[in-house]
């Protein structure tokens, strides 16, 4: 369903425009529109909705809509009011250029270092400036939200609340393997996070307890995104089925001279009755020692 998104003045109250828009609508979309029908420049508008900032970067319109309920049009359309206050051209500017990157959080006045929305413009630009950012944002899930899709690694710089939040840790997690260091010890023992983290580095099953070191999910999806994971495995998960076809088959496809050498290795090893007892096969134990090694 459209929304009628009325725009009013944040001092008066007066209509300025109304934009169709939809539920998935960002507040930087609400700023073009207004910028289009209203004339005011982006950087120069601060929005607000039921007393709250609707800031760039953050929630949509069907994400507020969830909370303040549904209001509907003469036209049968949801209907939401927005507040739009114009804001000083030297804060516009100064709020560019933090968007833009030649500015950096450590960099504004006092002031500003302050402002949700200008926390956020430098989150979205360089998400390692959390480390600048005053205790209060680097608790506030939003703020760290936009710094970790920024850079993953921004997450060391987070309140241990959130880092032991999943949805923060995986965000962060796929922008950086470096994140994998700043996870709460807690997560590792949840078996769905370990298996989300496993499928974007297999290398990851080093941190995880034994117990799920033995999860024969967890290592297979480990071992389909490397085969290296196998390293980090207790020695009874090499003979599992599904997990020693998958670790040989990559192997052999990513290290052909190292699966040849240990072939030959082998074959040197064995006595001529133990290579006619085991029909000149290769030892696949040998192989995976070679290339894991």
């Amino acid at each position: 369903m459209a929304i009628a998104l009325r725009v009013l003045s944040g001092f008066s109250a007066e209509p300025l425009c109304t934009a169709a828009a939809t539920r998935g609508w960002t507040a930087k979309d609400v700023k073009a529109a207004i910028e289009e029908l209203e004339g005011t420049a982006r950087p120069g508008q601060r929005l607000f909705i039921h007393g709250e900032a609707f800031c760039e970067g953050g929630r949509t319109l069907g994400d507020v809509l969830k909370t303040v309920g549904k209001k509907v049009s003469a036209t049968g359309s949801q209907q939401l009011d927005v507040f739009l206050v114009k804001v000083e051209p030297v804060w516009a500017a100064m709020l560019q250029n933090v968007e833009d990157g030649w500015m950096e959080l450590r960099d504004v006045a006092e002031q500003f270092q302050h402002d949700r929305e200008v926390v956020l413009a430098a989150m979205r630009a360089k998400g390692t400036q959390l480390r600048d950012a005053a205790e209060e944002f680097r608790r506030d899930r939003e703020v760290v939200m936009a710094a970790v899709s920024s850079n993953g690694s921004a997450l060391r710089f987070a309140a241990d609340s959130l880092k032991r939040d999943q949805e923060v840790v995986l965000t962060a997690i796929r922008g950086s393997d470096l994140a994998l260091r700043s996870a709460a010890e807690e997560l590792w023992h949840n078996r769905d996070f370990l298996l989300a983290v496993v499928q974007e580095y297999g290398s990851a099953l080093m941190y995880a307890p034994m117990e799920l070191r033995r999860d024969r999910d967890v290592v297979l999806a480990a071992v389909c995104n490397d085969v290296t994971a196998l390293r980090h495995a207790p020695p009874e998960m090499w003979h599992e089925p599904e997990i020693r076809r998958v670790a040989l088959e990559a192997c052999a496809e990513l290290w052909p001279e190292a699966a040849h050498a240990a072939q030959d290795r082998c074959q040197l090893a064995c006595s001529r009755q133990q290579r006619r007892a085991r029909g000149a096969r290769m030892s696949e134990d040998a192989l995976l020692a070679a290339v894991l090694a």
